[in-house]
């Protein structure tokens, strides 16, 4: 009996999670100026700043980890790293949504940034949700 050898990891998937590796750089820096544009013009309450940055750097850390657990499940055909993602995937809609919508003060640039990476993050669902399927039938 042979063994089967064959990929079932997705290529859509990956290159997605590459690209949104790179994307997330440039997200950081456009946010982190916006914040010190922001700190520098724009008057807040005590704590109010502080707190929308320390949700920023946990935001991005946790799509760090997304992003990587995204890219091990994928490359190593595992439903376990696709599944972790996808539950890390919700707290980081829920920072990428404060960030679009509920800002102090949420510039123009801040509003295009964050519509594009939630609609990088849903891309990354609809593709991870069919790679565990494809990984789950592959096992059956």
């Amino acid at each position: 009996m042979a063994a089967d050898l064959s990929v079932r990891s997705s290529l859509p998937l990956q290159i997605l999670l590459y690209l949104n590796q790179w994307y997330y750089i440039f997200w950081l820096i456009v946010e982190s100026l916006s914040f010190v544009f922001k700190g520098q013009t724009l008057p807040f309450a005590s704590g109010v700043l502080a707190g929308e940055i320390i949700l920023f750097i946990f935001l991005f850390l946790l799509d760090m980890f997304r992003i990587h657990f995204a890219t091990k499940g994928n490359l190593t055909e595992r439903i376990i790293g696709i599944i972790v993602s996808i539950v890390l995937t919700l707290p980081c809609i829920g920072g990428s949504l404060y960030l679009l919508l509920w800002q102090h003060y949420v510039l123009r640039i801040e509003l295009i940034i964050n519509a594009i990476q939630l609609v990088f993050i849903a891309l990354e669902v609809i593709l991870e949700i069919i790679a565990i399927i494809v990984f789950a039938r592959s096992n059956a």
